[in-house]
């Protein structure tokens, strides 16, 4: 059952990335693949917007070691939208990527729909599993069907899109019909319908000097602000909820779960985790929004109609407010003797 995308983060140490094989090794049966940062001219910089202490060679080398030695197919991520897509620098890409190519790189991400369309990447190379960039935000059926008649084999689908079932079982049709894989990035953190992602990824993308997104002052108007402002932003994420169950019911629509950590690796222990725990089994693949509902005493019959609401919220959170309403009822409880009448209000909340 392999539905797990996961990255190789380009910061690893040497004993980190022996703990990150030992893992892929005793895991290798969920790992759909690994992917990383692939840095050839034109694709100088990306949405990580990141500088590497080791080289891109020397990541390059670490992505054949898990290939070679553990079977696991890598992917090479040129991610940034930005990159002009003209016919000058799709021929500088393809003389670039002739060596990778020799050296068995077999699949990768790339953002422009019009190199794909051209046909050139498939003839000169035959084998090449070509998926898209998430920063494309396909969040249509329609938007998909055109990425595979483009060319692409692979999608991956906006990640707004877990919380619309009315979207993703059209999804479905088009996965069906064109016979392609669909992925899903599942835990990155971001706010759902997040207004600042584009720029965000523009920011990080156009990076030459100077500090990343999350490291300069004008990203103070996006997540930082929301975070304070808003106590229940953690219930309008735009990450799968952490019961097994709910990544269980998205695995009818989509094949693959995109798992977060290229630029953290914090980040990238917290997704070897929750494909740790799914392996086992585990009811809860993820603690930290478990420690968010103790917190602020969002338990019990609350959360489960919480978690049934958001499947289908598409993240209209202009015309709902039942994330707050929620928080606002549930955070402020004194004593548990109104716990039942509290809990019939919220779900009269939902249900309106």
């Amino acid at each position: 059952m392999k539905i797990f995308s996961l990255p190789l983060n380009p910061k690893l140490d040497q004993n980190q990335f022996n703990v990150y094989m030992t893992f892929l090794k005793e895991h290798k049966e969920f790992i759909y693949d690994v992917y990383f940062t692939c840095r050839i001219a034109p694709f100088e910089q990306d949405a990580m917007g990141d500088v590497f202490l080791n080289s891109s060679d020397d990541l390059l080398e670490n992505a054949l070691i898990i290939q070679d030695v553990l079977g696991i197919p890598i992917s090479a991520t040129f991610n940034n939208i930005y990159v002009r897509p003209s016919q000058k620098n799709l021929d500088l890409w393809i003389k670039n990527f002739i060596p990778l190519y020799e050296r068995g790189i077999r699949s990768c991400t790339l953002p422009h729909s019009h190199w794909v369309a051209t046909g050139q990447i498939q003839k000169k190379f035959p084998d090449l599993y070509i998926k898209n960039t998430i920063l494309r935000e396909i969040n249509t059926a329609a938007d998909m069907s055109k990425q595979v008649e483009s060319g692409f084999n692979y999608i991956n689908i906006d990640r707004d899109l877990m919380r619309d079932r009315d979207t993703l079982e059209k999804i479905k049709k088009v996965k069906t019909k064109f016979n392609i894989k669909v992925a899903l990035l599942a835990n990155e953190g971001c706010i759902g319908s997040c207004p600042m992602m584009e720029e965000h990824y523009h920011f990080n993308c156009t990076r030459t000097n100077g500090p990343q997104y999350f490291t300069d002052v004008i990203s103070r108007v996006s997540c930082p602000k929301w975070e304070i402002k808003d106590p229940s932003s953690p219930l309008k994420t735009a990450n799968v909820p952490p019961w097994k169950e709910d990544w269980d019911e998205l695995l009818q629509y989509i094949d693959v779960f995109k798992m977060h950590g290229r630029e953290s690796i914090t980040q990238l222990w917290s997704s070897m985790s929750i494909i740790h725990n799914y392996s086992e089994n585990k009811e809860i693949l993820y603690n930290d929004f478990n420690e968010y509902l103790n917190e602020t005493n969002l338990i019990g019959n609350a959360i489960k109609v919480w978690r049934k609401t958001i499947k289908n919220c598409k993240f209209d959170c202009w015309d709902c407010n039942k994330c707050e309403e929620l928080y606002n009822l549930k955070s402020d409880l004194i004593s548990t003797k109104d716990e039942i009448f509290i809990t019939d209000t919220i779900c009269t909340i939902f249900q309106d």
